[in-house]
């Protein structure tokens, strides 16, 4: 008999996140973080390894878009350029954390970035 599948996949989030840093940021930073973890490989393909995905800082201004009634709205360049930044660097600060790898590396691309999710692998382990 053949278990229901989730069409699109999954990915796993830790109770933990409701004690860390990212808790306490405007919602915008989870949305962000929430974007890239459904989005990064969860198997290497091609050039990605598992935990990497291609992204451009448009395509997560229109991925973080609510409507206000009938009007679209967009985070602002800016906004998505300082997720990212603070995404790269939020173990710098004193926080409970002991680690002090950054949630996310980034290289740049042609029309993008690749962004490497640090810790993918130990994080979306259904065994951990």
């Amino acid at each position: 008999m053949d278990e229901p599948k989730i069409p699109g996949g999954y990915i796993l989030i830790s109770r933990k996140i409701v004690e860390s840093e990212i808790w306490d940021k405007p919602p915008l930073y989870l949305k962000v973080w929430m974007y890239l973890l459904a989005k990064a490989q969860h198997k290497d393909y091609k050039k990605l390894k598992r935990g990497q995905l291609f992204v451009s800082i448009n395509e997560l201004r229109e991925a973080c878009s609510w409507y206000v009634g009938f009007r679209k709205e967009k985070p602002p360049k800016d906004q998505i350029y300082n997720v990212i930044e603070w995404l790269r660097n939020c173990n710098e600060s004193n926080y409970e954390s002991n680690d002090s790898t950054p949630m996310i590396t980034t290289t740049k691309a042609t029309h993008g970035m690749v962004v490497n999710i640090c810790n993918y692998s130990f994080y979306q382990n259904p065994q951990n």
